[in-house]
Order: C-alpha cells, then sequence, then structure tokens
C-alpha cells in the first residue's frame, strides 16, 4: 500500500490494467520521470501471472471494471493531496506537473476542486485529478454508478457547475494514443444509463455538497 504521508508525494496516481504490462510500465516510466508522484495500479485476479513483475505496487482483484478499479484503489491510498486516474496506454508529458497541480488544487476555496489535464483527444473532460476534499465531498473518485469511460464527463460536468480549471499544454498534459477501441454493447448502454440517472437524479445534490465543501 502507498501512502501519501511519506515527504516524497503528495499525488498518487491510479492506473486499472488489463492485457498490458508493457503499458503499465510505460505509463509508470513516464510518471516517474515527470514527478514525484506515487503509483499504484489494479490488475485483475485472472491476469496475476501476466502482471508477474509489475513495476508499481499493484492490487489484485476481481474484475470489476475500470471504475470500480480505480475507487478501490482510492479507498486502499488514503492520505493524499491529490488523487488521479490515467489508463495503461498513456503518457505523462510535463515535468514538474505534480508540482503545479499541487499549487493549483491549494488555491480553491477549501482546497477543494478538479483539473482537467490538457491531452490530445480533444477539450473534453478525460482523465480528471481532484483534491482529498473533493473526493470527501462527493463521496467517491469517479462516478460508481459507471463501469467504464462516462465518469470523467460527470466529474467535468460538477467541476463546471462549482470548481474546475483545465490545465494549459505546458503545465499539465497527458498524450494518449487515439486508438478506437471497442467497448461492448452492455458496457456502453450501462454507461449511458447511468449517466442520464447521475444528471437528472443526482447531480444538482453533488454540486450542491461540493459548494457547501467549498464555503
Amino acid at each position: 500500500q502507498a501512502q501519501g504521508s511519506d515527504g516524497v508525494s503528495n499525488v498518487l496516481v491510479m492506473i486499472p490494467t488489463r492485457d498490458r504490462p508493457e503499458g503499465l510500465a510505460h505509463a509508470f516510466e513516464s510518471v516517474a520521470r515527470t514527478s514525484s508522484a506515487a503509483v499504484v495500479g489494479y490488475v485483475d485476479e485472472d491476469q496475476k501471472d501476466l502482471y508477474k513483475n509489475p513495476p508499481c505496487p499493484v492490487f489484485f482483484g476481481p474484475r470489476i471494471g475500470p471504475v470500480g478499479a480505480i475507487n478501490r484503489l482510492a479507498e486502499l491510498n488514503p492520505g493524499y493531496d491529490a488523487y488521479g486516474m490515467i489508463t495503461d496506454d498513456c503518457e505523462m508529458t510535463i515535468p514538474g506537473w505534480d508540482e503545479w497541480l499541487l499549487e493549483v488544487l491549494a488555491q480553491f476555496p477549501n482546497r477543494v476542486g478538479v483539473v482537467s489535464p490538457y491531452h490530445n483527444q480533444g477539450n473534453h473532460v478525460d482523465m480528471p485529478f481532484v483534491s482529498r476534499k473533493w473526493m470527501k465531498a462527493t463521496g467517491w473518485f469517479a462516478c460508481p454508478t459507471c463501469h467504464h469511460y462516462a465518469w470523467p464527463i460527470i466529474t467535468g460536468l460538477i467541476g463546471e457547475m462549482a470548481a474546475i480549471l483545465h490545465a494549459p499544454l505546458n503545465k499539465f498534459a497527458i498524450e494518449h494514443p487515439h486508438k478506437v477501441e471497442m467497448v461492448s454493447l452492455n458496457k456502453l448502454e450501462a454507461d449511458h444509463t447511468a449517466f442520464f440517472n447521475f444528471v437528472a437524479l443526482e447531480l444538482p445534490r453533488t454540486v450542491e455538497r461540493v459548494r457547501q465543501a467549498m464555503s
């Protein structure tokens, strides 16, 4: 278990990974090369043999999907000032991004906020980093009713209604190779439903909790 109180780093990067041990190693190396952030991975139990020599601490658990995995990692690793997720085919590109991130988060009211790194896929929120107090206000790192891909947009919506900063390219950037990957129809439909239900029923209450935490 990684700890945020060891004086080395107050940022935790969480990487859910499957079928890509080399990708995990590359993503980890990019974090280590550009920052002093801690890294922890989530590996499905059925792939223990594939990830025999991971480059960072990993948690082996049931196959619960990316959202379940990163929320579990956040629960298992309390005490960091900032939490974020990157995929196992990403690369961090800007040296010192973690120091900049902590400086920015410290400027939000009561340190409650979200930062959206610049990325090469567009202007949408893709792999947001949030403060510990943001997680306390929302009750999670990623919207737990989602399974795969819709959760960053939900974080972005809450942020736009409460507290968000979109990072400039020269301060905090993630390179994510443009790939079109097939997502099973069941997962796609499940995330569509979860997204609509959250926006329709939970978004106002969640935003209000975040605003109260900021005040």
